[in-house]
């Protein structure tokens, strides 16, 4: 019988990669006495059961002698976790598949995967997704940041930005799957709400995922109140997962 196990299974992402990478807990490779910084965009290429160390341990040197250095391995539960930079995560890959092609059957549990991912480049933002969501579709809308103005005793629209909507692959128009509808702002902007300057729809709060230099990216508090909807908890555990990855954020809640 085959093993399988899904990809953020293996990824046992929640918090871990945030922790691993800001505490500087774990450096399998490329560390020396004064360790380099490493950014925490980083993903999650491979997997193996702890009796294939000694394959890890190759997969390893051979990523190092084709210069990618920051692989990083958490072990769970019996499992070890190959870590990689997001902007080398292609490249790794094709290596440990073309080092795994030559070893054939000695490497019993080691696996290498891809992930689904969504990347805008007007934005420069990635938002990781589980294997499932292959195939999924992006529609962009708009929030509306709403004032209200005592002289005028009224409501005004005073700020406006794109929300980038991600829709799972099994979504109907008469039978939905939760979205995960993605804010964007400025950094002016996420600091003039959090200043009370301008609010956003009636209740809940807007939860930062990661930010740039440029931009803040966000989701509602109440993005999937309705837990009638497919995948309402689904949706959840991945904004969970990669708000995680993105820590530490601009205001914690």
């Amino acid at each position: 019988m085959t093993e399988q196990r899904d990809g953020w299974a293996a990824m046992n992402v929640t918090r871990t990669i945030g922790a691993v990478i800001s505490t500087a807990l774990l450096f399998m490779v490329g560390c020396a006495s004064h360790p380099k910084q490493y950014d925490n965009s980083v993903v999650e290429i491979a997997y193996y059961k702890d009796s294939d160390e000694a394959i890890a341990g190759l997969a390893f040197r051979t990523l190092r002698q084709h210069g990618i250095e920051t692989v990083i391995s958490v072990g769970n539960a019996g499992w070890g976790n190959v870590f990689v930079p997001s902007s080398q995560a292609v490249r790794a890959r094709k290596i440990l598949r073309e080092m795994l092609s030559g070893l054939g059957s000695k490497a019993k549990s080691f696996r290498v995967f891809d992930q689904v991912f969504y990347h805008n480049v007007q934005y420069d933002f990635t938002f990781f997704l589980p294997a499932i969501w292959q195939g999924y579709s992006v529609l962009v809308q708009q929030w509306e940041g709403r004032t209200y103005l005592a002289a005028a005793d009224k409501v005004v629209v005073t700020e406006h930005g794109p929300v980038i909507v991600l829709r799972h692959p099994q979504w109907k128009a008469g039978d939905h799957y939760q979205d995960i509808p993605i804010e964007v702002f400025t950094r002016s902007q996420w600091e003039a709400y959090h200043q009370g300057r301008f609010s956003i729809g009636a209740g809940g709060i807007e939860e930062e995922i990661g930010h740039n230099p440029k931009y803040v990216f966000a989701t509602s508090s109440r993005f999937n109140a309705d837990d009638t909807v497919k995948g309402w908890k689904e949706a959840d555990d991945i904004v969970e997962r990669n708000r995680a990855a993105n820590a530490p954020h601009l205001h914690p809640i």
